[in-house]
């Protein structure tokens, strides 16, 4: 995951430097979800398969799974999104 460094043709100002934190620590925070969510994931699909006695647990713990998954995947699209807004805001300014 790459950290943002400020670029030398954009203003170094408070608020830019401000801003770069923020999306660094927001994309820092998507990857930490998204593995959260994985690792969720992991957990109801170990659950699913050791509960094929009961069927409803079963159930339960495959949507679990899916649900994860999903949250995973909008996690991990929020940071691409995040990436490419960091990536526009260092490109340098052209004249």
């Amino acid at each position: 995951m790459p950290h943002l460094t400020p670029n030398p043709a954009v203003p170094t100002t408070t608020p830019w430097l401000s801003c770069i934190s923020s999306l660094d620590q927001a994309i820092d925070q998507a990857c930490q979800a998204r593995q959260g969510f994985i690792e969720l994931a992991a957990l109801f699909r170990a659950i699913a398969e050791l509960s094929t006695v009961h069927a409803n647990a079963h159930d339960l713990a495959g949507i679990g799974s899916r649900m994860a998954e999903d949250w995973a995947n909008l996690c991990d699209v929020e940071r691409e999104e995040l990436e490419l807004c960091c990536k526009a805001l260092q490109a340098p300014v052209r004249g």
